[in-house]
């Protein structure tokens, strides 16, 4: 089970990313960044993965319940009291009602179905941060930070998946990289302030955190990190001056080794959803991971 909750976790960010970066560039004039198609059906897809992958922490909450409380019993009491169950609740109406939107127009013919969707996306990080780790430990200061994270890796990744693994050709690259670069470096400072806010609320220190689960993965995740700053300066600074001296260069390749470092950070960012921080391990038994009451 616990496999199989964090293959879920790290396909959420995946579908969260897919969806974000599809809505985001919609807003963006076709004259500023390469044809990109990304087909309705895909899309919805991804909008049914949303529900889909929230709910395993949510059934694991149940399942270690059920023992004392009966499955009926303990689905019936996450759900309406626990800060997890609810906030599974409100993400699986707001998807959906997405799903039913992309369901019935062409989100990229008018702007307006664009923010629409990005709106709703956003709703749906809400509520996945609200019954985070560190929203368990600090309702207000921690949901808040993990909503900035949240948002500032799903605004940059999403628009770089997608840009390297739909676009149908890397016409604009130049004029894509011009607007983008900025976006998500700005993200990228984002990530990196938010990221230590969570890690002081989660951990008292970090060398000794190494000695748990959660700190282990917590640094694998920053080593990863290296490796994708060095893509990021080739995708942003090398890439971009080779494209300019040949506009025949085709930069897709660079982009989605990127996103491949990426996908291995939602990996381990899913195993750290699944561990118990320090702080909660020396509170509580480790039986009690997940479980996040009101």
């Amino acid at each position: 089970m616990l496999v199989l909750t964090i293959i879920s976790q790290a396909l959420l960010y995946l579908c969260f990313s897919l969806i974000f970066g599809s809505f985001l560039l919609s807003l963006v004039s076709n004259t500023n960044k390469p044809k990109v198609n990304v087909s309705k059906g895909i899309l919805m897809i991804a909008i049914v993965g949303i529900p889909i992958s929230s709910f395993f922490p949510v059934l694991q909450t149940i399942l270690f319940l059920s023992p004392r409380m009966g499955f009926t019993e303990s689905f019936q009491s996450v759900l309406t009291t626990f800060e997890v169950g609810k906030s599974w609740v409100t993400i699986f109406f707001v998807s959906f009602i997405l799903f039913i939107f992309i369901s019935s127009i062409d989100y990229q013919r008018k702007k307006l179905y664009g923010y629409i969707g990005a709106t709703l996306t956003f709703i749906m990080i809400v509520g996945v941060s609200w019954s985070s780790h560190a929203s368990s430990i600090n309702q207000f200061f921690g949901g808040l930070s993990h909503i900035l994270h949240f948002t500032a890796v799903s605004v940059w990744v999403g628009i770089l998946f997608v840009v390297s693994w739909f676009s149908t050709n890397h016409n604009n690259w130049l004029k894509f990289l011009n607007w983008f670069t900025p976006i998500a470096m700005s993200c990228f400072v984002g990530t990196i302030i938010s990221g230590l806010i969570l890690m002081n609320l989660v951990i008292t220190d970090y060398t000794n955190s190494w000695l748990f689960p959660y700190g282990q993965a917590l640094l694998i995740k920053h080593l990863l990190i290296i490796p994708l700053l060095m893509y990021a300066i080739i995708n942003g600074i090398l890439v971009k001056r080779k494209v300019k001296r040949d506009p025949n260069f085709n930069p897709r390749f660079w982009a989605r080794i990127e996103t491949i470092i990426i996908l291995l950070i939602f990996s381990v960012t899913a195993v750290l959803g699944q561990q118990a921080p320090p702080k909660e391990t020396t509170l509580v038994k480790p039986t009690s991971i997940a479980i996040k009451n009101q």
